[in-house]
């Protein structure tokens, strides 16, 4: 997505950052989606537009309170509202940025009942200009490829954009078909 799409702006975290503030840590990722006042304010007198938010990695649930969880490097399971990002939480970081339209890509594992992201928020996705892109449906797991050192969704994905396919109905169509080709995974796409 770095290399390929053409963002105005980019924060990225990554465990390979050269800088600590960039790597995929609770407070990191807080910071950034805090996002600097001075990006806040360009982005609305730019007139909103698209903003974006992919994370891979892994995700949880609490089950006591149907709260879903992308889990930074530093995250534990027995404390997980206090050390992990709340799907909600980036949403609503997000809507302050002044945004027309968010889109939210999640490529994460979903294969047992602590791992499922998603279920509460496709509702509200309904409701909103959002889009909610995950690699796989609860219960499965989201691969990697070998050969291009990434994850299958991602692959793919990065091929649909390549394509031209940028609607969510035609990104659905073209990832349901062609990752199944390489994974037994099956991508959800929410929109609304």
């Amino acid at each position: 997505l770095l290399k390929e799409e053409k963002f105005n702006h980019v924060f990225c975290c990554t465990d390979n950052s050269p800088q600590e503030n960039y790597r995929p840590t609770y407070a990191n990722i807080k910071d950034v989606l805090g996002l600097p006042e001075e990006y806040q304010e360009k982005f609305i007198e730019e007139g909103g537009g698209d903003f974006w938010f992919f994370f891979s990695g892994h995700g949880a649930r609490k089950d006591n309170d149907q709260e879903d969880y992308l889990l930074p490097r530093d995250a534990s399971k027995r404390d997980l509202s206090g050390t992990s990002v709340s799907v909600t939480y980036v949403r609503q970081q997000l809507r302050k940025a002044g945004a027309d339209k968010i889109v939210v890509i999640i490529d994460a594992c979903r294969e047992n009942s602590f791992s499922q992201i998603g279920e509460p928020i496709q509702a509200q996705i309904r409701e909103m200009e959002e889009i909610l892109i995950y690699s796989c449906r609860p219960y499965e797991k989201s691969r990697e490829l070998d050969k291009v050192q990434q994850g299958v969704f991602t692959y793919k994905l990065l091929e649909a954009f390549r394509k031209g396919y940028v609607t969510p109905q035609k990104l659905d169509e073209y990832l349901q078909l062609e990752v199944a080709k390489l994974s037994n995974q099956t991508p959800i796409i929410r929109y609304g």
